[in-house]
């Protein structure tokens, strides 16, 4: 196992960060042009519920990431360490729904948990319906959870085997567009999902280092 520092997985954030705000800024102009398409094409009526989109929704979930770090500590391509820290990756799905909450953004052509026929992509109404554990936040959108969930288990498997790192976040990203592509998210809500968990998920590797048991490794160099 290769010993790799700290400081190594930390020297992509700065270009990330650049990268990401400029995602996100051209996510903010084509939020609502692109839903618009989605919805007045039928091409979103035609993705949603489709079983093809509903395995590309798969790597969003908790579940999978919980499967997957465990199959690949028992064929021992990870240490137990690595397969936990995969698993604690994510709690970011945790944050996210408290993000929900706090911005209250709504979905694509919905309002206050109901149908419009329009697209309003600043419908903002932070804390306001219900509390981040209840049902009531199902409807808001920002962040995209799929996103959220997806490029954390990315960007940890990326972290511990980096060689692998493209497919990792191309798996995620399919995700992410899927959530758009049904239009059950704005695209700027994937991008901030994708955001949140790249840096999130770096931070908690970070901090993972300070631990007594935690060595410094990733399966392989980058």
């Amino acid at each position: 196992m290769t010993v790799m520092h700290a400081r190594g997985t930390r020297s992509c954030v700065w270009p990330a960060a650049v990268a990401f705000a400029v995602l996100f800024l051209v996510a903010l102009v084509v939020d609502r042009p692109v839903a618009q398409w989605i919805h007045d094409s039928g091409f979103g009526a035609a993705v949603k519920g489709k079983w093809w989109a509903e395995l590309i929704k798969k790597p969003g979930e908790f579940w999978p990431a919980c499967v997957l770090a465990g199959v690949l500590a028992l064929a021992r391509v990870l240490d137990w360490r690595q397969g936990v820290f995969i698993v604690v990756a994510g709690v970011m799905g945790l944050v996210n729904g408290a993000l929900k909450w706090v911005v209250g953004r709504h979905r694509p052509f919905t309002f206050r948990l109901h149908y419009i026929n329009d697209v309003i992509p600043w419908n903002i109404i932070p804390f306001r319906l219900g509390t981040p554990l209840t049902k009531l936040t199902s409807n808001l959108s920002f962040a995209s959870g799929h996103a959220t969930t997806s490029f954390a288990t990315a960007t940890a498997l990326a972290i511990v085997l980096p060689r692998w790192r493209w497919v990792f976040y191309g798996i995620a990203s399919l995700t992410a567009l899927e959530r758009v592509a049904e239009n059950a998210h704005w695209a700027s809500d994937v991008v901030g999902g994708a955001a949140l968990s790249y840096f999130g998920v770096h931070l908690l590797w970070s901090l993972a280092q300070r631990l007594p048991f935690w060595p410094v490794t990733t399966k392989e160099t980058a």
